[in-house]
């Protein structure tokens, strides 16, 4: 299926088409151009509730006092610092809205339409220009009246026509839309539910529907494996995806991945939907990691994301090496979700769990043909009742890719999971002096903040120094242009050193216990456990191979992952020691892939020696 550039949309039904010809009336809809992804849905009750709020907020007013309630919406989410969604009503992008980081309130900004709407309602100030603004910008020459507030302004020219929006700032006027000629002026406003907008796009529904299901079946065929899985998260896409399955005549059983940080609806939901199909739960728990793990490496970030490793791929690991082995899992993965989802093949080897064969059936669908085909099958009622309270993706509560307005929703509805995270982050915040805005506006969530938040929080400090301090920590000196030397942890482990020298090829020659000598090309190290200090001799590329090695000795957390990844067994964790059985190791390098600290603990350390040393 073609990827989605734009909706269309019927002006004699008033609904919104996947496909070009309206399944209703026979007519061709008009092109509507999305911005991002162009992943469009329906809007449901809390996107409803966040455009009341943009609206109240910034115009005093809502959808019933604009008489837009009951009209088709679909909204689609842009890129910005928080949360964010352009929306579509009867054929026109009408308004963004957007949750301001700097307010911490909903905001809607009005488009064409929307603009003269609010306008003749004297809800949003006029100012008239007599020359046609270029672009965004300041317009230096404005002179609004005193009588103005800050906010938006609609702008018209000489003739009364809307022209386009600017913001008023401190009596300085800021244009930040010019609309375009051929922009839609007046969208079709019609009355219509989602089953007319199912009519509508029936076919593509069919067609979508018909080529999933062979898909799944080809799949099947093609691997004849006995275990066949299914990744259900407690979401709509893996939920579509079961559904699919099912239709191709498969039985999988369901794996359903407990972090530990799954919101109540979503662990009813698994069991709702296994208890609708008669189907097998196989549950990979996390259980307490996350909270065990977090005095270690301290709250995750979009940037340094431990988490991930620890409380997924750790379960996931145990689970299919220990209950199913060589497996088929069906995922509702969608290329439209993110920008690393694009390049995602809807068929392949998962990489960290390399017995398992991932296929997505789905993997062209768009939000908007996920809850239609939904519709179509009557399993929107099964769909967690947490998209209806405003929250575009079903996961973890606490992930560091969640927006602050989703951690709103989390803290609405769950304050006493709320509470406890709360809680930690706080005292985490004021025992490292970090300003109040890592909390309140959650800016734990990256390890280098965005310079863009920065400026907009007035924020000076742009690195979590915690992380360098925590997984990574190591004094580095310069001997001089080649060599130089970095302290160790006191749990600094040979035995990992030993595997980890294996695994790349370096030779290792161990003097004494505390004594050991590590060389690739030109470049060596020397380590002495027992004066807690590493020397490198940098003189070749090697040196960066050898880091690696020292950073998953030193700073090794005994998770235990690289163990239960290791298909022969050549790691074994005992008595919170690590034993490497060098005649056992194939050398694939998957425990060092899998290993947290070493993709933490060697950047930081990087970054330390390309600060301190000249290359």
């Amino acid at each position: 299926m073609p990827r989605v550039k734009r909706i269309s949309w019927c002006q004699n039904c008033g609904v919104p088409l996947l496909q070009k010809v309206c399944g209703i009336c026979g007519g061709v809809g008009t092109d509507v151009e999305l911005t991002g992804l162009a992943d469009p849905r329906p809007a449901f009750e809390g996107d409803l509730r966040h455009i009341n709020d943009g609206l109240k907020n910034c115009f005093n007013t809502n959808l019933s006092m604009l008489g837009l309630d009951g009209i088709p919406m679909i909204v689609n989410r842009i890129p910005y610092m928080d949360e964010a969604v352009e929306v579509v009503i009867g054929g026109a992008v009408v308004a963004h809205v957007f949750f301001d980081l700097y307010t911490m309130k909903w905001k809607l900004k009005p488009f064409r339409w929307l603009c003269k709407r609010l306008a003749d309602e004297d809800l949003l100030p006029v100012i008239k220009l007599y020359s046609k603004p270029k672009g965004k910008g300041l317009i230096e020459d404005a002179s609004p009246s005193s009588s103005y507030t800050d906010g938006y302004v609609a702008l018209i020219d000489k003739n009364e026509q809307s022209i386009g929006l600017a913001e008023l700032i401190g009596g300085r006027l800021f244009v930040l839309k010019v609309w375009s000629e051929n922009e839609c002026a007046k969208p079709t406003l019609t009355r219509r539910s989602l089953d007319d907008i199912l009519k509508a796009n029936m076919e593509r529904v069919e067609i979508a529907r018909s080529r999933a299901c062979k898909f799944t079946t080809k799949i099947n065929q093609r691997f004849s494996l006995s275990n066949l899985t299914l990744a259900y998260s407690g979401g709509k896409d893996s939920l579509a995806t079961l559904s699919i399955t099912l239709e191709a005549g498969l039985d999988p059983t369901l794996v359903f991945n407990d972090t530990g940080l799954e919101l109540p609806e979503t662990i009813d939901n698994v069991w709702r939907v296994a208890d609708r199909f008669s189907l097998k739960v196989s549950e990979a728990s996390a259980g307490d990691a996350f909270w065990r793990y977090l005095d270690i490496y301290g709250p995750p970030a979009r940037d340094y994301r431990w988490c991930c490793k620890l409380c997924k791929l750790a379960p996931m690991s145990r689970l299919y090496r220990g209950v199913f082995g060589e497996a088929v899992s069906f995922i509702g993965q969608r290329k439209f979700e993110s920008r690393s989802r694009r390049r995602s093949k809807a068929v392949g080897r998962n990489r960290l769990l390399p017995n398992v064969i991932y296929c997505a059936p789905i993997n062209d669908w768009t939000m908007l043909d996920v809850w239609l085909y939904l519709r179509r099958m009557k399993l929107d009622t099964y769909a967690n009742p947490l998209y209806h309270e405003g929250f575009d993706r079903i996961g973890c509560y606490l992930c560091p890719y969640c927006n602050v307005a989703e951690f709103r929703e989390v803290e609405n509805l769950h304050e006493d999971l709320w509470s406890k995270w709360l809680h930690y982050i706080s005292v985490w915040a004021s025992r490292l002096g970090y300003d109040r805005s890592y909390v309140d506006r959650h800016l734990w969530r990256w390890v280098n903040i965005p310079s863009k938040i920065l400026k907009t929080l007035n924020i000076h400090s742009s690195i979590r120094m915690d992380v360098a301090n925590r997984i990574g920590y190591s004094e580095v000196k310069l001997c001089d242009g080649s060599v130089a030397r970095l302290s160790i942890p006191r749990g600094f482990d040979l035995n990992l050193m030993d595997a980890s020298c294996y695994i790349y090829g370096i030779d290792l020659k161990k003097l004494k216990d505390i004594l050991a000598i590590a060389s690739i090309g030109s470049s060596r190290v020397y380590i002495n456990i027992k004066g807690r200090e590493v020397t490198i001799i940098m003189r070749d590329e090697g040196w960066k191979l050898l880091l690696k090695a020292v950073a998953r000795s030193s700073f090794c957390a005994k998770c235990g992952l690289c163990v239960d990844t290791c298909s022969v067994k050549a790691l074994i964790l005992s008595d919170d020691k690590m034993v490497f059985e060098r005649r056992l190791c194939t050398r694939c390098g998957l425990c060092m892939q899998v290993c947290p600290s070493l993709s933490i603990g060697s950047k930081v350390l990087l970054n330390r020696f390309r600060s301190v040393c000249i290359f």
